[in-house]
């Protein structure tokens, strides 16, 4: 164990050695994307909008200092192979992306301090920090949290720019916090601004969502395909703030969302057993980003049951317990049948049970009772919100009841 440490730290010096050559050899602009919720669907909305105009790379791993440094060396976890790709992408002239996406991790105190000597960084957006951000409880605050995700805004070179979420409660104080420019976004405020987002539907069923931004007097449309929820809407509109910042053009990059393809586990819709139409959520889960979902599911015209089945949040400290419960009440209002998977889950039941009858609610603790519950529980037409923390491995779930391969 003690030696497998070693070689880690060895492997991490040298490719972070690599990486710091082949920056100052090909110089790419570097955009970093930073918050609590939000920050994947950003960087794949970014992605799919850049690779219209430009060459461009994205990490797939959130970024530590190892992460960061394999994806600007464009190689994979195999370190030998990893070695003599960086050796060579610096011994020889290769083509280069021009652009590359990073989305940083944080998610204990002093986290940043391994990226933050050595990484200059061109843009960087921020997205979004829950009341109860994920993670709080290894952070003396909410406020400590929001500082140090925000260290990364430290290496912004001369003339860098910060993509800012308007609606943000933060906003003022973050704003306070950035000596670069910035450019805004929202719904209620912003550079970019989104509006009457309304949900598409086939066949009685929800198949995407579409909405109108605003920018400099003009307005264009947007049309996202297989993904529900206001998180892909602000994901889409930091982007297209980007966009709008580089002088690109914007009808083109609006049309880009034809193509985006929204994160696993991220209000994804999948076709499901009995025909019924699941909401993959399944990738983690925190306070807003659940009552983001609820919201997002009430909002959906069906004639089909809505059915939750909801795991964990965990790392929230303190809160945790009271922040169930409330959720559970808010899921309560607009759910025909709550499933809960994990004991602080079972704070949602009692939530929910303000407004669900007993058998409205079950209550389980492994995934694969889950699955053989909701196998006799499905009726076609119904919709299926699945979310709980990552630990929860909730897209077990959805593996089985999905149509998806």
């Amino acid at each position: 164990m003690k030696f497998r440490l070693i070689a880690k730290k060895i492997l991490t010096f040298v490719f972070i050695l690599q990486a710091k050559l082949i920056l100052a050899k090909y110089k790419p602009k570097i955009i970093v994307v930073t918050g609590s919720v939000g920050k994947t669907s950003a960087k794949s909305a970014l992605y799919n909008v850049l690779r219209q105009f430009d060459s461009v790379r994205k990490n797939i791993t959130k970024g530590n200092s190892y992460q960061i440094a394999l994806t600007i060396i464009g190689a994979s976890d195999k370190w030998f192979k990893s070695l003599i790709k960086g050796f060579f992408i610096l011994i020889f002239k290769e083509k280069y992306p021009h652009y590359l996406i990073l989305e940083i991790a944080c998610r204990r105190p002093g986290e940043l301090e391994e990226i933050l000597p050595w990484l200059p960084i061109d843009f960087a957006i921020v997205t979004y920090f829950g009341m109860v951000p994920p993670h709080i409880e290894f952070f003396d605050s909410r406020k400590h949290l929001i500082e140090e995700k925000l260290k990364i805004l430290q290496n912004l070179k001369k003339g860098g720019t910060v993509i800012l979420n308007a609606d943000s409660p933060d906003f003022n104080f973050i704003k306070e916090k950035i000596r670069a420019q910035i450019v805004t976004f929202g719904f209620d405020a912003g550079d970019v601004r989104g509006g009457n987002l309304q949900i598409i539907y086939e066949s009685n069923l929800p198949t995407g969502i579409n909405f109108r931004i605003d920018y400099g007097g003009n307005s264009v449309p947007v049309n996202i395909k297989g993904a529900l929820g206001r998180a892909h809407v602000y994901a889409y509109l930091a982007a297209l703030a980007f966009a709008y910042k580089n002088n690109f053009n914007m009808v083109l990059a609006s049309q880009s969302a034809a193509n985006y393809d929204a994160p696993w586990g991220r209000m994804k819709l999948l076709a499901g057993l009995k025909d019924s139409l699941i909401i993959d959520d399944s990738y983690n889960s925190s306070p807003s980003a659940l009552e983001e979902a609820i919201t997002a599911l009430s909002e959906i015209k069906t004639t089909g049951r809505k059915i939750a089945v909801l795991g964990d949040m965990l790392e929230l400290g303190r809160e945790s317990h009271d922040v169930h419960i409330r959720l559970g009440e808010l899921a309560g209002k607009t759910i025909d049948f709550l499933i809960t998977v994990g004991s602080r889950a079972r704070g949602i039941s009692l939530g929910a049970s303000v407004k669900l009858k007993s058998s409205q609610i079950m209550q389980f603790e492994k995934n694969d009772e889950v699955i053989e519950y909701l196998k006799n529980l499905i009726k076609p037409g119904d919709l299926i919100l699945v979310k709980g923390s990552r630990a929860m491995r909730l897209e077990e779930v959805v593996k089985i009841l999905s149509k998806a391969p």
